[in-house]
């Protein structure tokens, strides 16, 4: 088995992979299948105050499938809805042509998938904000006594969710502490 890479709509991975599970489960392909992998990552967005943990996908449209791959295999997936086709695949999503040989596509080194599961481990340990802020980074205050102030990011506090911003201030550069969400990057 090899790991394929599979473009799906956008937002629709999920349901996308609800399918193809229903779709390989009740097939006689089964023992085709191994795993479906969308790498993601827990993050907290804060609205009104309010703590939120959602979902922040990786690769947003992409879906990893461990797979035998053969032409049956192949039209179960790529004939699937919401399903664009496989990534590197020579072969037309739209009718068969009539006497065109069928292609594998480009199957994904194991290493590559190895670094992806990686990176998941690494940020799996605590639920990062959805934004990230970076030093010196140029934002918008967005609400409070500094709305419509532009400034540079100089310290963050993720745990608290505040940032601190150097606007201008009557010609002075004045540092202010606000919160995540009353901020946009610019």
């Amino acid at each position: 088995m090899r790991w394929y890479t599979v473009q799906v709509r956008p937002g629709r991975e999920k349901t996308v992979i609800a399918d193809l599970q229903y779709r390989f489960a009740n097939s006689e392909f089964k023992s085709d299948f191994e795993e479906i992998f969308v790498p993601a990552e827990e993050v907290i967005e804060r609205k009104d105050g309010k703590e939120k943990i959602s979902e922040r996908k990786f690769y947003p449209s992409y879906l990893f499938v461990r797979m035998h791959m053969r032409p049956e295999t192949w039209h179960l997936i790529s004939r699937a809805p919401m399903v664009k086709g496989f990534v590197g695949d020579p072969n037309k999503r739209g009718a068969a042509v009539p006497g065109a040989k069928w292609k594998e596509p480009a199957p994904l080194a194991d290493a590559e998938i190895e670094k992806i599961r990686a990176r998941v481990l690494e940020r799996s340990d605590k639920p990062r904000p959805k934004i990230e802020f970076s030093i010196g980074e140029n934002v918008r205050i967005k609400a409070g006594a500094f709305a419509d102030f532009l400034g540079d990011v100089t310290d963050v506090n993720y745990e608290q969710s505040r940032i601190t911003v150097r606007v201008n201030v009557f010609s002075k550069q004045t540092p202010v502490e606000i919160d995540f969400e009353q901020v946009e990057k610019i």
